[in-house]
């Protein structure tokens, strides 16, 4: 980017900082009335998202939210080209791959196209799957070769050799996840050594994220033995580097895995019971990141990178305040679920 481009992103990214929450918005979000609620949320832009829903379809939310995130993206790329540009627009691409995966899964399931169709997400100009072509093909492993002439051409090679030797939903489902966080740290890798520390540590807390809570979930939930387990993971040069992931996933229980890990991780993660905790807990460690990063790190795109994760993390939460309204669910429950204690607090 010249200079003026990054001065412009560097501007965009500070307003839209008004739209992220503290804590006490989201207690509050959880604790008043929508009608008490203009002021709270009229910055932030999630006013509609807790209008009551019960006279809407569950997908208008979540079309909303996802809308949100790239309307939010698509103004922040505005002015970045090559490989900054390739590396934010592949951040939001991975909304666009639950339309793939709901396809695939649709496919396998034998469902009409119909109640698939009704199920997927309208990614505006992000767009680039042939979804009415990809609906229409009865063959899985044909749907999967149709992907070749799209930007997902490497994930659906990996997804067709995971489906032709498996046949499997799990296989398929697991390696379009990997191969799509793979496409995010090589682009980061691209772009690290000019944008710095704090962009690193936010990548690479999100990739430690992702591999740790897979690690926990393919042992210990699916039960996978080591090396399939490992063979799913995104191989990595950060903290939970390739070497470290090979050594944990050949231990025998939870507790284990937790005790092996390197510090700081360790101290972090010491005493949570189970994998939603962790996941937890992880989460507020990429938050942390991104906070930093957002105030802290010098190059506009390195930024707008933060703001978009953490302004997920936000809606996503919105989400949850928005369905527990509607089911009329135990605010506490609703507490637990949202871990409201792990929130750090965002000053504006």
């Amino acid at each position: 980017m010249n200079t003026r481009d990054e001065a412009y992103l560097h501007a965009r990214v500070s307003v839209m900082m008004g739209r992220l929450l503290t804590g006490t918005q989201i207690a509050d979000m959880l604790d008043r009335p929508v009608t008490e609620q203009d002021d709270l949320n009229a910055s932030s832009s999630v006013h509609e998202l807790l209008t009551p829903w019960s006279a809407s379809p569950p997908y208008v939310l979540e079309q909303r939210i996802v809308s949100s995130v790239l309307d939010d993206c698509q103004i922040l790329a505005r002015p970045l080209t090559g490989t900054e540009r390739d590396f934010l627009i592949h951040w939001v691409l991975r909304l666009e791959l639950s339309n793939l995966k709901a396809i695939l899964r649709g496919k396998l399931a034998g469902r009409p196209i119909n109640d698939i169709r009704a199920d997927l997400l309208n990614a505006g100009s992000f767009t680039t799957l042939p979804l009415e072509q990809l609906l229409r093909t009865e063959d899985f492993s044909e749907l999967l070769r149709q992907l070749d002439a799209t930007p997902y051409a490497d994930i659906a090679r990996q997804a067709r050799a995971a489906f032709e030797s498996e046949h499997d939903l799990f296989a398929v489902d697991a390696t379009v996840d990997r191969r799509y966080f793979n496409g995010l740290l090589s682009r980061a890798m691209n772009i690290g050594h000019v944008q710095g520390k704090l962009f690193n540590e936010l990548v690479a807390s999100i990739i430690d994220r992702v591999n740790l809570v897979w690690l926990l979930r393919y042992r210990f939930v699916y039960q996978l033995p080591p090396a399939q387990a490992f063979y799913l993971l995104v191989p990595s040069h950060s903290l939970l580097n390739t070497e470290r992931l090979s050594a944990l996933v050949k231990l025998e229980s939870f507790e284990e895995v937790l005790a092996a890990l390197p510090l700081p991780l360790r101290a972090q993660l010491a005493g949570l019971p189970d994998i939603f905790s962790v996941t937890q807990r992880l989460e507020r460690r990429t938050y942390e990141a991104a906070h930093r990063v957002l105030r802290h790190a010098p190059h506009a795109l390195s930024r707008a990178f933060a703001y978009l994760v953490m302004r997920e993390f936000d809606l996503r939460k919105v989400r949850i305040i928005a369905k527990s309204r509607q089911l009329k669910l135990d605010p506490e429950v609703v507490r637990y679920t949202l871990g409201i204690a792990l929130i750090p607090g965002f000053a504006h």
